[in-house]
Parts: C-alpha cells; sequence; structure tokens
C-alpha cells in the first residue's frame, strides 16, 4: 500500500488516506505462542466448513460475523483475519503454516506487514475482549480513550476524535440501541445505517474506546457501511469495517457525520498565512479541522509518523494542538522539545508551533457552514 493521497498526483487525491495510520504492534513476538496454537488446533476442524484442509478468507469473515465464535476463539480468529488482510494475494492457509508461523518484530499494525503477528495480535485482542464493557455507554465519550485498531482508517478515527472532543454529548444522539442489541447510527441528512449487535470477532478488529463502551466500534461499523454503499461494492460478505481500511477522506468522514462541505488545502499550493487563518477561524466558530503527514520517506520529527491523519483539536495564536488516533503517549529521548528531538505526546495529543506544523504536514481539511451535496 502506498501513503496517504496516493503520489501527489492531484490535489484530491493527497488528501486521501490509503490505509497507512495506525499503531505499533505491542512488543510481544517472542511470547510463547501456545494460547493462539491450542486455540487453532482445537477449533481449525470447526473452521473448514468446505474441508479442504485450509482456511481462506471467507470461512474467516463468516467466523468474524458469528456470535457463537467468543472469547479466545473469537480473538484467534480475528488475529487470522489481520493477516490476510496484510496478504491479499494468500488465498488460503493450512494448520501446519498457522502452527509454525513465528512472529515477526513490531511493525506497524495498519500496514502490509512484512512478517506475521498471529500470537501477538491473538494476545492483544484476548486481552480487550476481557476488559471492553459491553454497554453501548459505559461512561461518557472522551476523546481520552479512543484508539485506533488493527485497520488502517485514522481517517475515520481522527475526525472522530476531533468530533468527540467538540461535543461529547452529541455522540450519544447518534446512536439508538434496539431490544435486539443492535443499533440505528443517525448520520448528517438523515443517513441512517442499521448495525447487527457486534460480535466479539468485530469488537476486536475495530477501534476502540475501551472502558467507555462500544459506541466507537458501533460508529465505526455504521461508516463501513456507509463507506461501502458510496464506493458502489457489491462485496456484502467482508466485514464493513474492512471497507475503511481500503482508503478514505477524512473530508468525506466529516460530511458524513456534520453534513457541511470541506475545504482542502495544501502546504505547497497555498500560502501558510491564509492556512493558519483559515484553522484559526474554523476553530475558533467550532468547525472541525483534520491534518495529515506525508507519506513514506517523508522526514519527520520522532514519534511523528508518515502517511497519518490527525484531528486538530486547537489553534490558539501561534500553537497548534493535535490529537493521533493512536491515543499514543511519546516521550522525546533529550530536550529540547521540537522538530529534532519530537514533542511530548500525551493520549495522543501534543502542540507544536504553526511554523513547524506547516513543515511536517502536507495539507489540512477543515469543515465548513456551508451543507454538503446530499449523498
Amino acid at each position: 500500500m502506498f501513503g496517504w493521497g496516493d503520489s501527489m498526483r492531484t490535489f484530491a487525491l493527497s488528501v486521501l488516506v490509503l490505509g497507512l495510520c495506525g499503531t505499533l504492534l505491542p512488543g510481544q513476538g517472542k511470547q510463547n505462542k501456545a494460547g493462539f496454537v491450542a486455540v487453532v488446533e482445537s477449533r481449525f476442524g470447526n473452521w473448514d466448513t468446505n474441508r479442504n484442509g485450509s482456511l481462506e478468507s471467507a470461512e474467516i469473515d463468516h467466523l468474524l460475523k458469528s456470535h457463537s465464535v467468543k472469547g479466545d476463539e473469537a480473538a484467534a480468529v480475528a488475529s487470522i483475519h489481520v493477516w490476510f488482510l496484510g496478504n491479499p494475494s494468500v488465498q488460503r492457509v493450512t494448520l501446519q503454516a498457522l502452527k509454525n508461523t513465528k512472529d515477526g518484530a513490531e511493525e506497524r499494525r495498519d500496514l502490509s506487514q512484512k512478517s506475521p503477528h498471529l500470537n501477538s495480535n491473538y494476545l492483544a485482542f484476548s486481552k480487550h475482549l476481557r476488559e471492553v464493557p459491553r454497554q453501548v455507554f459505559a461512561r461518557n465519550p472522551s476523546v481520552v480513550g479512543m484508539s485506533q485498531g488493527h485497520l488502517g482508517d485514522c481517517f475515520f478515527v481522527s475526525t472522530m476524535g476531533g468530533f468527540v472532543h467538540r461535543n461529547p454529548a452529541e455522540i450519544r444522539k447518534i446512536i439508538h440501541q434496539n431490544p435486539d442489541g443492535s443499533c440505528d447510527v443517525s448520520f448528517s441528512q438523515n443517513h441512517k445505517v442499521h448495525v447487527p449487535a457486534l460480535t466479539d470477532g468485530l469488537i476486536c478488529l475495530g477501534s476502540t474506546a475501551h472502558d467507555q463502551g462500544l459506541w466507537l466500534n458501533i460508529i465505526e461499523e455504521g461508516a463501513g457501511q456507509a463507506h461501502h454503499a458510496k464506493k458502489g461494492s457489491t462485496n456484502t460478505n467482508e466485514p464493513a469495517v474492512d471497507r475503511l481500511a481500503k482508503g478514505g477522506d477524512m473530508g468525506e468522514i466529516m460530511e458524513l457525520l456534520t453534513g457541511h462541505a470541506v475545504e482542502r488545502m495544501h502546504f505547497k499550493h497555498v500560502p501558510h498565512a491564509k492556512i493558519h487563518d483559515a484553522m484559526t477561524r474554523a476553530k475558533s466558530s467550532g468547525l472541525l479541522v483534520g491534518a495529515a503527514t506525508p507519506g513514506a520517506g517523508a522526514h519527520l520529527p520522532p514519534g511523528v509518523p508518515s502517511g497519518h491523519a490527525y484531528a486538530v483539536l486547537e489553534v490558539k495564536g501561534n500553537n497548534v494542538t493535535l490529537w493521533n488516533p493512536w491515543g499514543n503517549h511519546f516521550k522525546p529521548k533529550q530536550m529540547p522539545y521540537g522538530k529534532a528531538n519530537g514533542y511530548a505526546v500525551e493520549n495522543g495529543t501534543f502542540t507544536m508551533p504553526f511554523n513547524d506544523f506547516a513543515e511536517t504536514y502536507e495539507s489540512v481539511v477543515i469543515e465548513t457552514h456551508q451543507m454538503a451535496r446530499r449523498r
């Protein structure tokens, strides 16, 4: 996969994020794989529904959507699904291959992986399922606690972070839970989608709001459905959230959430002072702003990954406060904080001078007061 944008061939494409956003894998590649292997050995025969001695991605997709697949079994299924996503040319995998695969070193888990991470993903998924509340809202939504999952949908999660930061109470108006556990998700312009009750497998795969409940997973699934419909795809078998991993635009999510059109501004084509003024006016008016870094190969400050989308939370004078959808922490190895050594990050949030911002980021997307074209 390529960096966000697709090379800079056009300005419009420069605001696309093509699956290069996510967090680092936990450093668990050297841990014992007995847990993952034990689950796979015990369940492989049941998973292999066509009895051909191997698992295909369609079989794994079916298991992800099954409410009978729970706990550690769901964690193993989700881990295999992530492996298939990173290896689209592979049609099937055998039991022996799953048992013998060794986890590689840490990588950004949203990228096409150079090596598998079946056990480390399984351990992370299993832990998440043990800890996550199963209510839609276990407590009030907050950007603190949100973090991107294993999909390359930073364009979605960063925009949701900005939306939550602006008005956390608005999230409760978007989701209506039904008696059967399903939810209706109401986006702008009367755009409503129906999200069936989430399975354990889908909870593993998506982003998380941790102890806040499942609201982020539900909206992510709904956005995947909306994204699927807009692109005119006919493949309804894959999980809806997978469709977000295939590329998207922060502006598209802003329009979906707010109904407002967006303005895109590129630092190579627009005077920096004009961008600063536009961002300042937008944030003072309570509008959403997103920013993205250039793709692979760009020389960026430590702790600022390439090909990644961020929410702009505040613009005050010469300072820009951003939120990384990884919800991560980063402490520069030495002072002073800045372009050379990086910026201190807490729960994904950090602040940098606008001049540094303009030299680090590639473009911004700004919500306007104008209504978007009706979908």
